[in-house]
């Protein structure tokens, strides 16, 4: 049974910013926050801040943050998980991060928007938002 699901950087973009291909669906799954174990690296707070520092203020990038930390279980990274992304074949660094994260915490799955960097190099079910809540609604 899944209960720990790590989410990628680009899953908690979605949330923030509506009209991004898998807003819908990812803003569903953190919907279910009170069901599962939702999993977010630190890091994911950082790559997000530099990538809205320009668009968004740094209130509104606070306010956010406040809600994702009171939905989610915020992961550490270590420097052995920086360690072993070094040594992996995945061809993104960040992902390679978040899936050594991921491993490391024992998560029970992967959702990102991008599988192609994830599904490739972890034995973690890896799946996109959008199949994530179509797999859940089949399994009701």
């Amino acid at each position: 049974m899944m209960n720990k699901l790590f989410l990628d950087t680009n899953v908690v973009m979605d949330t923030m910013e509506y009209g991004r291909e898998h807003s819908t669906y990812s803003s569903l799954i953190l919907g279910f926050c009170n069901v599962f174990n939702l999993c977010i690296s630190v890091q994911t707070f950082s790559d997000i801040a530099y990538i809205v520092r320009k668009e968004y203020s740094g209130k509104r990038v606070k306010h956010k943050f406040e809600i994702l930390m009171n939905h989610c279980t915020v992961l550490t990274m270590l420097a052995t998980d920086f360690a072993r992304a070094l040594q992996s074949k995945c061809p993104d660094m960040e992902d390679a991060m978040q899936i050594s994260c991921a491993e490391t915490t024992n998560c029970d799955a992967i959702i990102t928007a991008n599988k192609k960097h994830f599904s490739a190099y972890t034995d973690i079910p890896v799946y996109t938002p959008k199949e994530f809540i179509e797999a859940l609604q089949a399994a009701q």
